[in-house]
């Protein structure tokens, strides 16, 4: 199930602070309410939006972390991307909630998505950037399953 935002806000911690790429943003309504609107432009403005994740086995320093690789297959017109990022996600260990999220970058993956941004006509090149960095802190892909 995609886009369910109600579902996620269940395993973040009321107090919980997501490190995104535009700085910090603090508390899960706050965090949910930048999910659904990036996940809503999203929609909005590409043809097709599908979302993936998957836990990063090699990535895990211990039982309170998890490292969790995010896919974005996103399509416009005939052109097809996939965006990768990775998340570290904390959680409690009494409640198991997730207490904070650290975005990561993922080496050329900033650079081939604004390149897609421009072949597809989605932005011009001077506009790329800030596209980039909404797209970015999208990640409406973590508020469609749990981690």
């Amino acid at each position: 199930m995609h886009d369910d935002f109600d579902a996620a806000a269940s395993y973040l911690s009321e107090r919980c602070v997501y490190d995104s790429p535009k700085g910090p943003v603090k508390g899960r309504e706050s965090i949910i309410d930048a999910y659904r609107a990036a996940s809503a432009w999203a929609h909005a403005t590409f043809d097709e939006v599908a979302y993936e994740s998957q836990v990063e086995q090699s990535a895990i320093s211990d039982t309170e972390t998890v490292a969790v690789i995010y896919t974005d297959r996103i399509r416009e017109g005939e052109l097809w991307h996939t965006h990768k990022c990775r998340q570290l996600l904390t959680l409690d260990p009494e409640s198991s909630k997730i207490v904070a999220i650290s975005y990561q970058t993922l080496e050329g993956e900033g650079e081939r998505l604004n390149e897609f941004f421009v072949a597809s006509r989605v932005v011009t090149p001077t506009d790329s950037e800030v596209v980039h960095d909404r797209i970015s802190s999208h990640k409406a892909c973590a508020a469609n399953r749990r981690p």
